[in-house]
């Protein structure tokens, strides 16, 4: 085969994608926390989005429908994926100085101390 098994997962360039999506959701009134790819024979981009006060399960369905439209026409993936949007929850990854600094985490931190 020419290019290797199909089933092979294909590598991602997951800060490119965040530079990529980050405007388009900030745009929609989120941030864009974090984010998953694994692409090959099951595809799936799986976003995290949260902002101030929460997200709700019609927030994430919002997301989906404008970047999916979005990614149709950006086109940065190849082959064919499942997007998912989800808000990050309580055992989310802390990207950057101020997801450590924000007021809804500060209770889970004096509790640690």
């Amino acid at each position: 085969m020419k290019d290797g098994p199909k089933h092979m997962a294909q590598a991602v360039d997951k800060e490119r994608l965040f530079e990529l999506l980050e405007p388009a959701v900030a745009a929609m009134g989120f941030e864009l926390v974090d984010l998953d790819a694994h692409l090959g024979r099951r595809g799936l981009l799986r976003l995290f989005i949260d902002r101030e006060g929460g997200v709700t399960l019609d927030d994430c369905q919002r997301v989906s429908e404008q970047i999916g439209a979005f990614l149709d026409v950006e086109d940065p993936l190849p082959g064919s994926y499942v997007l998912e949007v989800s808000s990050p929850g309580f055992d989310r990854r802390l990207r950057k100085l101020g997801h450590f600094t924000r007021d809804d985490l500060s209770w889970s931190v004096r509790g640690v101390m």
